[in-house]
């Protein structure tokens, strides 16, 4: 299950097991993965992708993580996590 603490959070996809299970307050989160942002209680504006990816965030907003990256901090000028996921894939071969 996913978002099982949901209580006043709004705009968030949590797809796959315990993704944002913690998850309460929290807006604009995007968690795709098996136990992604599990942790995640009132943080806003994150991005997890992949098995594990930002399990121990709790409050820390505007992160970007994936499994094999692990974390990527998000630049003032950069102003949505899926912007610095997209400019960091699209920067470095594959």
């Amino acid at each position: 299950m996913a978002l099982t603490s949901n209580t006043t959070s709004h705009s968030n996809v949590a797809i796959g097991l315990n993704a944002l299970g913690a998850n309460t307050t929290g807006n604009n989160n995007v968690g795709v993965g098996v136990n992604v942002l599990t942790g995640n209680t009132t943080a806003s504006n994150n991005t997890a992708i992949g098995y594990d990816a930002l399990t121990t965030n709790t409050t820390g907003a505007a992160n970007t993580a994936s499994e094999l990256m692990h974390s990527i901090s998000i630049q003032p000028a950069m102003t949505t996590p899926q912007t610095a996921l997209m400019r960091f894939f699209t920067t470095r071969q594959v």
